[in-house]
């Protein structure tokens, strides 16, 4: 059985795993929206960037991460935010 050091160490790599997924996945959904050529497909891949962008704001800063992921993390929301702006939304 894990000790409890342990136990934490993975809670916290699960939480960075899950906020890596959800950069991912709000980019992919931005980038599909940005290359979409039906007006209801970009909406509709727009509306889940948007969610994922929300949910990496409200998680972000209740995850312990190295300075030097926090960077990048923080650098991937900013091109997601930069994707969202030029879709039309204000995030």
């Amino acid at each position: 059985m894990s000790n409890f050091p342990d136990l934490m160490v993975r809670v916290q790599q699960t939480q960075v795993d899950f906020l890596e997924t959800e950069i991912s996945a709000g980019n992919t959904f931005a980038d599909l929206a940005l290359s979409a050529r039906d007006d209801l497909k970009r909406k509709r891949n727009t509306q889940n960037a948007c969610i994922a962008y929300q949910t990496l704001q409200r998680f972000i800063g209740s995850v312990s991460m190295t300075p030097e992921k926090e960077r990048l993390f923080l650098q991937e929301i900013d091109h997601l935010k930069q994707k969202l702006a030029r879709l039309g939304e204000s995030v």
